[in-house]
């Protein structure tokens, strides 16, 4: 790590820090708001939710993978993936995306939590900073153009 990076508890804070922000901007509301298109071009926030639980569910099984020594999957081709799952959860209802963002960003932020501070190699800050500190930062960007 040279001096300019983050330390660990700083990738930390900073996801802490988005998150705070991003989820009440996309998980409040009645379903039919949820359902409303818009959070992200003509993704509704419930599209949002899934989007983001199915990429923090990738986090946790790359930096797992990563940490019992084996080469993580990598999901290079991110839209043609985005697209996939925008289809296989288009029929979620808002609770479940509600709950599976949730539980997805407990899980995440649990396991990021508990590594000690020689686990962060470059691939855990490359998961921490880029999968989950830069998506939620751009899907904040998103909302802002919105209401902007």
């Amino acid at each position: 790590m040279t001096t300019d990076e983050p330390t660990a508890a700083q990738l930390l804070q900073d996801g802490d820090t988005l998150w705070s922000t991003l989820w009440p901007a996309i998980s409040q509301g009645d379903d039919a708001a949820l359902l409303t298109p818009g959070a992200a071009g003509d993704w509704s926030a419930r599209d949002v939710l899934m989007h983001i639980a199915r990429w923090q569910e990738h986090a946790v099984e790359r930096l797992t993978t990563h940490l019992a020594g084996r080469e993580p999957i990598s999901l290079d081709d991110y839209e043609a993936w985005n697209a996939r799952w925008h289809t296989e959860d288009s029929d979620s209802p808002p609770s479940e995306a509600r709950n599976r963002c949730q539980q997805s960003r407990t899980a995440l932020r649990t396991l990021l939590g508990s590594l000690e501070e020689s686990q962060w190699d470059e691939r855990v800050r490359g998961i921490a900073s880029g999968l989950v500190n830069h998506h939620y930062q751009e899907h904040l960007n998103f909302l802002a153009e919105r209401t902007g």
